[in-house]
């Protein structure tokens, strides 16, 4: 994962503050990763710092600069799952933001949301043209990752 675009779908959640934008933030500190444009929705209506501050006491080994960098590839867009108007205003959200920090298009969807969101959701993402059904090799990749496949918990 050299250069890529991290859509983080609930992003807002108890999950991605303590453990997956931890993780995204480790990505960088140990240059896993060039450049890196992270996009959070979720149903809340925050402000991305405000969301940071929440996971950044979840991050060991903090070092300041890296802090402030990762700061600057994080965005944050208010999305209701059910509200087809939001996925075509994160369409547009989204390759504004790749063009703007220079980014090829590579894209890695995080499905941190209820199960009972997963299918409704991808649809929409589909529709909108955020995934894209691809040939193996093909570039720009897309991935669609679904957390909790199981239960409700």
């Amino acid at each position: 994962m050299v250069t890529s675009t991290i859509l983080l779908l609930g992003a807002t959640g108890n999950l991605s503050t303590t453990r997956i934008i931890p993780a995204l933030y480790n990505l960088l500190a140990h240059k896993k990763a060039e450049k890196l444009l992270i996009l959070g929705a979720a149903f809340e209506d925050m402000e991305s710092k405000a969301i940071l501050a929440k996971a950044k006491r979840h991050i060991h080994d903090f070092d300041e600069e890296i802090w402030q960098k990762f700061e600057e590839c994080f965005f944050y867009q208010q999305v209701n799952f059910g509200n087809p108007h939001d996925f075509q205003a994160l369409a547009k959200t989204l390759p504004e933001l790749e063009e703007q920090h220079h980014l090829e298009g590579n894209r890695l969807v995080y499905l941190s949301i209820a199960p009972k969101f997963f299918c409704p959701v991808t649809q929409e993402l589909y529709q909108h043209g955020i995934i894209k059904k691809q040939e193996p090799g093909i570039k720009p990749w897309t991935r669609v990752v679904y957390e909790k496949p199981f239960g409700e918990n």
